[in-house]
């Protein structure tokens, strides 16, 4: 008789590349066109994970599934001081992310922070329902799905600087996290490919827009190729992470 039983897999999805780590298995990088619907992007994920699978035994996959900023941007909300329940604030949470990507509220899966700083990751509704089809269609169970900035927050490195934000860089966006000056939280993501010196200005002006100083602001970088592990760094895709001054 098969054994059943569950095997947990990391996945980071981006816009142009998709990472994979499968239990005893060396991280695969899958990269494609930037134009490809989600649609064909799972299911050449589908095929790789298919091919990762032990004989003779009926896995049942259980996904840790991690979004990159351009999939799942951060948006930052301010609440009236005398609103102090969790579900009115998840409500004008909701409204506020909404009206930054412009669309109705249906339109868009939103939550916030457990912290309640005032910071909301979203992404699009039809996105998700997507997403959650393809993973019942193959009896496997999203265990999270979280953005990668929201998880750069949680990290040794971001706890302990004394910068007065983090930016966190990725192939497919640059996402700010910050105080600001009346305490209130800032959280943007401005999506795209910004390592060149063009790039970099843009960097700038958007910063400069956000009341931020670039100099400020703890810089994690995450790359798609393994390096060592950074130093008081992250556990999920550990080897991928870099600051400015340790990138090669």
């Amino acid at each position: 008789m098969w054994s059943v039983w569950s095997e947990s897999v990391d996945i980071y999805l981006g816009q142009g590349v998709t990472m994979l780590k499968i239990p005893h298995q060396e991280a695969q990088r899958i990269q494609h066109p930037v134009t490809w619907p989600l649609e064909r992007v799972l299911a050449q994920l589908a095929e790789v994970l298919s091919q990762g699978g032990t004989q003779h035994r009926l896995q049942r996959r259980t996904l840790q599934i991690t979004l990159s900023g351009a999939l799942c941007p951060a948006t930052g909300f301010k609440a009236p001081q005398e609103v102090r329940r969790w579900n009115e604030l998840r409500q004008i949470a909701h409204a506020s992310a909404a009206a930054t990507w412009g669309v109705e509220a249906d339109q868009i899966v939103c939550d916030m922070d457990a912290g309640g700083r005032g910071i909301t990751a979203s992404v699009g509704t039809v996105w998700m329902q997507t997403l959650q089809r393809w993973a019942a269609g193959h009896h496997w169970r999203i265990a999270s799905l979280r953005p990668l900035w929201a998880v750069a927050t949680q990290s040794p490195r971001a706890r302990q600087t004394d910068a007065l934000g983090l930016l966190i860089h990725e192939p497919d966006a640059i996402t700010a996290i910050a105080d600001g000056a009346h305490g209130e939280a800032i959280a943007s993501t401005l999506a795209g490919d910004y390592g060149q010196a063009s790039g970099q200005a843009l960097v700038r002006r958007w910063l400069v827009g956000l009341g931020l100083r670039e100099d400020g602001l703890l810089h994690l970088n995450f790359g798609i190729r393994a390096q060592t592990a950074m130093p008081l760094g992250l556990k999920a895709w550990a080897a991928y992470w870099s600051t400015s001054a340790e990138t090669p």
